[in-house]
């Protein structure tokens, strides 16, 4: 009986690992997402790579070129964590843009005038 519980069964087929290693993860998490409003477009600069126009077909042709161990599956994570770190950044750099237009600024600075 103690022989069954403690015997190791014949390793089944592993399936294909879809987590992501954790030096693609860091690269996504620490990518700067430079967005550009005179032309329209955001580029993504990840450390140590030359920074490429974001798009769902280039983030994929960096990802299978930078990190040539991915398989399909993790290529597939891969672009969807940037998909959502960029769209994150988007996001706060449009609320920030935003609160910017609304308020007073710098330029409109006016001395105080004191009446006596």
């Amino acid at each position: 009986m103690m022989r069954k519980l403690f015997s190791r069964k014949p390793a089944a087929e592993t399936p294909a690992v879809s987590a992501l290693p954790s030096e693609v993860s860091a690269a996504i998490e620490t990518s700067h997402v430079i967005i550009r409003s005179d032309a329209e477009k955001v580029l993504v600069a990840v450390m140590g790579f030359h920074p490429f126009t974001y798009s769902l077909e280039n983030a994929a042709a960096f990802f299978q070129s930078a990190f040539s161990g991915l398989n399909s599956d993790q290529v597939a994570r891969a672009v969807r964590f940037l998909a959502a770190h960029v769209a994150k950044r988007v996001a706060i750099h449009a609320q920030q843009h935003e609160r910017v237009e609304g308020g007073p600024r710098w330029c409109d600075w006016r001395p105080l005038r004191i009446d006596s």
